[in-house]
């Protein structure tokens, strides 16, 4: 025999382990083992509404997005949405992250747009002038 074949153990068919943290593999062939099924019932309740939520800013979305910058405003409107939706799930984290996005996506609509009047109208008198 070489010294090769003396070093591979026998094949273990069918063989239980006995481990603890191996108490659910059936080795199966060497090296590998078969994960036996187990049934598991996980019963989560849901959470109440949130009876405080953060301000959705979606009348400012809305007036950002009508008179100032629409790309931006939409998404504003959609980001003060998912407060609604969050606080309603009783997820307060993702409730003040959207808050906060569709404040600052508002205040970013508002920004854009009072710079595009003013740039315009500021082309204009200067055309006029000319």
């Amino acid at each position: 025999m070489s010294e090769k074949e003396n070093l591979v153990p026998p094949p273990y068919n069918g063989y239980k382990s006995s481990s603890s943290a191996e108490d659910d593999c059936v080795v199966t062939q060497l090296g590998s083992c078969s994960l036996q099924p187990h049934s598991v019932q996980v019963t989560l309740k849901p959470r109440p509404p949130l009876t405080n939520p953060p301000p959705d800013y979606l009348y400012f979305a809305v007036a950002v997005t009508l008179c100032c910058f629409w790309p931006t405003g939409l998404v504003a409107i959609f980001r003060s949405m998912d407060v609604r939706k969050s606080a309603t799930r009783g997820d307060s984290y993702s409730a003040v992250e959207a808050s906060h996005s569709a404040k600052q996506l508002s205040w970013i609509s508002l920004g854009i747009g009072v710079s595009i009047i003013f740039t315009a109208t500021l082309l204009y008198v200067l055309s006029k002038r000319a």
